[in-house]
């Protein structure tokens, strides 16, 4: 619900991160943020697991705690939602300057032990398993409810 609302008429902006553990997701990753109109920003350690030469491909989020590029820290100080696909630390994500968490996430990870390592922030859901697996079935729960009548 929190992406049908977000994303209704364009009046919510998500931005999607990806990092190591979630490289292989890559291709829906690309299918889920082109469905969304979404930026996708990386980390390092997962630069070229989306296609970087797709437009919603901004490049890396950044290193040592702050945003990379001006563009990158401008996506991110604008978005109201963030999906967090594999990322080791949200901090730059979620966070203002002085460590409080301004912006909701939804985290995406591969087991249960890597969603401790954001544990210190709130996580509106937090989606265990393979992120292509349920990326796909986020897809067509987007596609049944954009055909529903309101």
């Amino acid at each position: 619900t929190e992406l049908r609302a977000r994303t209704r008429g364009g009046k919510g902006k998500i931005a999607i991160a990806v990092g190591q553990r979630c490289v292989a997701a890559g291709p829906e990753i690309t299918q889920l943020a082109e469905y969304l109109h979404a930026p996708i920003l990386t980390r390092l350690d997962a630069k070229g697991s989306c296609n970087e030469k797709h437009p919603l491909v901004w490049g890396v989020l950044g290193v040592h705690g702050k945003p990379g590029l001006e563009d990158s820290a401008l996506i991110i100080e604008s978005a109201e939602l963030i999906l967090s696909f594999g990322v080791h630390d949200c901090t730059i994500l979620l966070c203002t300057l002085d460590g409080l968490q301004k912006r909701p996430m939804i985290q995406f990870e591969l087991d249960a032990v890597c969603a401790t390592f954001n544990a210190k922030y709130h996580s509106l859901h937090t989606v265990i398993g393979d992120p292509s697996e349920a990326i796909t079935a986020i897809m067509q729960i987007l596609h049944e409810l954009e055909e529903a009548p309101e």
